[in-house]
């Protein structure tokens, strides 16, 4: 509605930022605790790589959407579409039926997020896969220089950047799907490694490159490396994760890897062009 009034400002930005940020923090731990409460567990590297599926694709389609809205009917009907679309989201908790059984909590608090702090402190394996995906995000991440690169350095306007924030999320689905049908690699540790090497390699011919199709390509190539490394976490994570533990084991997993993709977009602004 700021938008449409034209009265939006900085500070309003920050402050619905900090409001959105805040939810999401207890929404997103609370999903990912729920799935392996609803999956059996020799089907939570499945359930993990269909829950990267349906996230990616809508990452493909919204940015796609969003650029054409933008470019028809401008910047305010493409926010009024997607508060429209969460009314899907709220349909979908509407309609499931599945009541799984909950740990009952011993304790809560700060006790509780002690505990869960303590539990990853002792496995070294589930710390070092999140600080990995905490410091491969800080510096490979370039979303909020999609613009800069859309208008300044590829002169593709707001459909190109529709498309250069679309092209990640493509490659993820790809990757994502030909994920389900082969086997994982036994050594889960190596294959994060390969992946984030490989996502690096494509973030940085994406910042040399001028040509647009070019770019898509490494775009693509980094989203489809990362999607290999989000699902490998995401498997190990729950697999090694006790059943009581899983909301505060995941409330840290989302604090390390929403914050290094957050941070490294401030990393990235203020580095000088």
């Amino acid at each position: 509605m700021l938008t449409w009034t034209d009265s939006i400002t900085v500070l309003a930005i920050y402050a619905l930022v900090i409001v959105s940020a805040t939810v999401e923090s207890i929404a997103n731990p609370t999903r990912q605790a729920l799935i392996p409460l609803l999956v059996p567990r020799e089907d939570l590297p499945a359930a993990s790589t269909m829950n990267l599926i349906g996230y990616h694709l809508a990452s493909v389609g919204g940015p796609a959407v969003g650029g054409g809205l933008i470019a028809w009917l401008g910047v305010g009907a493409a926010y009024i579409a997607d508060a429209i679309s969460f009314c899907a989201v709220i349909g979908a908790v509407l309609m499931m039926r599945a009541r799984p059984e909950i740990p009952a909590m011993v304790i809560s608090g700060f006790s509780a997020a002690l505990e869960g702090l303590t539990f990853l402190r002792s496995s070294p394996v589930l710390l070092g896969v999140m600080l990995t995906d905490f410091f491969a995000t800080f510096f490979g991440v370039s979303t909020a220089l999609m613009p800069i690169f859309a208008d300044d350095v590829l002169n593709a306007g707001p459909r190109g950047l529709g498309l250069l924030l679309s092209a990640p999320a493509a490659g993820a689905v790809v990757s994502a799907l030909i994920l389900g049908f082969v086997r994982l690699p036994n050594r889960a540790g190596l294959g994060i490694v390969v992946a984030v090497g490989i996502n690096g390699a494509c973030i940085l011919g994406f910042g040399l490159s001028t040509s647009l199709w070019l770019s898509l390509a490494f775009l693509a190539g980094s989203g489809a490396a990362d999607s290999v490394s989000m699902t490998l976490r995401h498997g190990m994570r729950n697999l090694l994760t006790p059943d009581a533990l899983r909301g505060r084991v995941a409330a840290v997993y989302r604090t390390l890897g929403a914050g290094g993709p957050q941070l490294g977009e401030f990393e990235a602004g203020v580095l000088p062009r």
